[in-house]
Parts: C-alpha cells; sequence; structure tokens
C-alpha cells in the first residue's frame, strides 16, 4: 500500500474490510492528510474540535521550527496534555449554549 492509496482508503471506506484497511493506513498517512481526514471526519459526524499543528505553532513563533525542536515541543506536557485539558474545560459552556439554543434540555430540567 502506498502513501495515496492509505489515504485514499482512510477517506472513503464504507465496509468493514476498507475499514480493516484504511486503519492499517493510519501509519503510512502524511501529517498534512491526517489534518485533512480530520476535517472530513468532522464534516460527516458534526463533531466540534479545535487542532493546533505545527504551522500554528510556527505561526505563533513567527518562525519555522526545526524537526528537533517540533519533537521536543511535542514531548512537554503542556503541549500533550495540558492543552487538551484547557480546550475541554472550556469547552463545555460551548456545548450548554448550543443545547440551549437547540432547545434540548436535561431530563431532571423542568419547563417552568
Amino acid at each position: 500500500m502506498q502513501e495515496g492509496q492509505a489515504f485514499e482508503i482512510l477517506t472513503n471506506y464504507d465496509d468493514k474490510e476498507c475499514f480493516v484497511l484504511a486503519v492499517a493506513a493510519i501509519s503510512r498517512i502524511k501529517e498534512n492528510q491526517a489534518y485533512e481526514l480530520f476535517k472530513k471526519l468532522k464534516g460527516r459526524f458534526g463533531w466540534e474540535g479545535t487542532i493546533f499543528n505545527r504551522e500554528d505553532v510556527e505561526a505563533y513563533l513567527e518562525r519555522a521550527l526545526t524537526d528537533e525542536e517540533w519533537v521536543k515541543f511535542q514531548n512537554t506536557r503542556s503541549w500533550m496534555k495540558g492543552l487538551d485539558e484547557r480546550l475541554c474545560e472550556h469547552g463545555w459552556p460551548a456545548v450548554g449554549a448550543a443545547l440551549d439554543e437547540a432547545g434540548i434540555k436535561n431530563e431532571d430540567e423542568d419547563d417552568g
């Protein structure tokens, strides 16, 4: 399986056999393809979320990172776990606002 085939399988599977191939293809796709895959999955399933990638970090830094710097950065606790925790913490109010906007209530909430 070549890299182009891997991305094609990941983005176009319809059955169990293709899903197995898609999972196997994950180790072969490039970072930019992984981002495209994430965007397609978000669109298909209505997911929300924010992805920060190397380009975002470089834009913040206002310079390119070396590969060594990128690996060092990726291995920090702040990046691996801390950022996710902070995004999740601030995401719940948005979930609540969307539920309110849609008129969806918790079973324990009364209409009064």
